[in-house]
């Protein structure tokens, strides 16, 4: 009796791992699902705006992008604050400057 319980003591453990590691992997593709979904898009809004994506953004393009309502509504559908964004933005584009 012991060592059936033991046997089903073990195995629900083996099982409970399995669960969390399925719940991981899913988790990792879910984010890499949206970090695709979000390039893709933000890469077809930045053509429409007629953006080179081979020279950089200035901190006012920047701001003039991520505020267009159509950005916006892309960046907002992940869970990303806008307005924080564009507070933020001075701040990104001087560590960017430091780091070149």
């Amino acid at each position: 009796v012991f060592i059936a319980l033991a046997v089903l003591t073990l195995m629900n453990m083996l099982i409970g791992v399995l669960v969390e590691v399925v719940g991981a992997i899913a988790v990792t593709e879910k984010e890499g699902m949206t970090v695709t979904h979000l390039s893709g898009e933000l890469r077809r809004l930045y053509e429409e705006h007629h953006l080179d994506p081979t020279v950089g953004l200035s901190q006012k393009e920047f701001t003039k992008f991520i505020v267009d309502s159509e950005v916006a509504y892309v960046i907002g559908g992940i869970g990303a604050d806008v307005v924080l964004l564009v507070d933020m933005a001075p701040g990104i584009f001087e560590d960017l400057l430091k780091a070149s």
